[in-house]
């Protein structure tokens, strides 16, 4: 028996931008045409792939030992998302010590290794050591993976790295 597929994979658009090369297939039915989602008889697929992990690969096939199985993957990232409350001290200028703060924290998340842990307690070390902070309120400040709840420690994969998405830097105002 031939099994003769009612459908067809049409390239519709192909991108390349930077090392990552983008393609939108469309799948176009021949019988029983429904899409329910857009009411015609396409389905649109994107795919993204980096040329830079497929040309390494390809370099590795080249020259690995027969029988060497050598798979090269794409490290993948983990962003976080962190709040804090901070009480400036007054001798500093607080636009001065803010930068000084998104600074530190950036330059500390960045040089973070793959498949590493973040505490919320070095984080707090971290930032009670930044010139011009009084203090923190260690009991508000979260720590998060985006559009996840607030954790204590994340822990990740060796494989994932982690990015600073948001940071939000609340000033504490006492009276």
């Amino acid at each position: 028996m031939i099994y003769i597929p009612d459908f067809e994979l049409i390239k519709n658009n192909e991108s390349i931008f930077g090392n990552s090369q983008s393609t939108i297939y469309r799948l176009h039915w021949f019988n029983n045409p429904i899409d329910l989602i857009n009411g015609n008889v396409y389905l649109y697929i994107n795919t993204k792939k980096n040329l830079l992990i497929q040309e390494l690969q390809s370099g590795i096939e080249t020259i690995k030992c027969l029988t060497a199985d050598v798979l090269i993957k794409e490290a993948v990232e983990c962003p976080i998302e962190i709040i804090i409350d901070v009480k400036y001290d007054d001798n500093y200028n607080i636009d001065d010590t803010r930068n000084n703060i998104n600074y530190v924290i950036s330059n500390y998340i960045n040089t973070l290794t793959l498949g590493t842990t973040l505490k919320l307690s070095d984080l707090i070390i971290v930032i009670q050591n930044i010139e011009g902070v009084s203090y923190i309120d260690s009991s508000t400040i979260e720590l998060r993976k985006i559009y996840n709840d607030a954790v204590k420690i994340i822990k990740l994969h060796s494989y994932e790295y982690f990015t600073l998405r948001n940071l939000v830097i609340n000033e504490i105002i006492e009276n």
